[in-house]
């Protein structure tokens, strides 16, 4: 059997016990109604930049170039110019982008690349492996994986330190790539 010989402390336990969950309740309830609010008017941002997206859309496809003394068409022939200058870099991006995934993905573990350069014309590999065959393996699946290039060993040799490392160059003409891009694209 206990005796509470201070009730007067249980009360006013109780008493703080009942202001912080009436708090906690009231935290809530302005928590949601504000996130509530919150979202509505991300929403109604979000309308709202729509619908000006689809104005302008509508303004650029309405504007035409009326130009009686032609003073325009050199300015048009220019931007027609450099947009397909643009969309070739871009080909020729993505182009290069597959063919250095390619090199990368048939990469032996035992062979570590030591130099990759990159021109317009070709792709040089410099790198090192301590199995020839490896080496070898290496330049057959280059040839199955971009196919319409020209994969060659240009240079094979032992390593001066170690002389049981083979250091090895591979060279990949781009220009057949190229070549058949651009037929493709006329």
């Amino acid at each position: 059997m206990s005796i509470n010989l201070l009730p007067w402390r249980e009360e006013k336990r109780k008493a703080q016990l009942k202001k912080l969950r009436n708090r906690v309740t009231i935290y809530s309830i302005i928590l949601f109604f504000s996130s509530l609010f919150i979202k509505l008017f991300l929403y109604i941002h979000a309308q709202h930049t729509h619908f000006k997206i689809l104005q302008l859309n509508h303004q650029i496809s309405g504007i035409s170039l009326n130009d009686p003394l032609h003073k325009n068409e050199s300015l048009l022939k220019k931007l027609s110019y450099f947009h397909a200058q643009q969309k070739n870099v871009k080909q020729q991006n993505a182009s290069m982008q597959h063919s250095l995934f390619q090199i990368a993905n048939v990469i032996p573990n035992t062979i570590t690349l030591d130099q990759l350069i990159i021109n317009a014309k070709k792709i040089l590999l410099t790198g090192k492996s301590d199995q020839l065959a490896d080496i070898h393996h290496y330049v057959n699946a280059l040839q199955t994986a971009t196919t319409g290039k020209a994969v060659q060993l240009t240079n094979i040799q032992s390593d001066e330190k170690n002389h049981s490392i083979m250091r090895f160059t591979i060279e990949i003409d781009g220009e057949q790539q190229h070549e058949q891009h651009n037929a493709k694209t006329i």
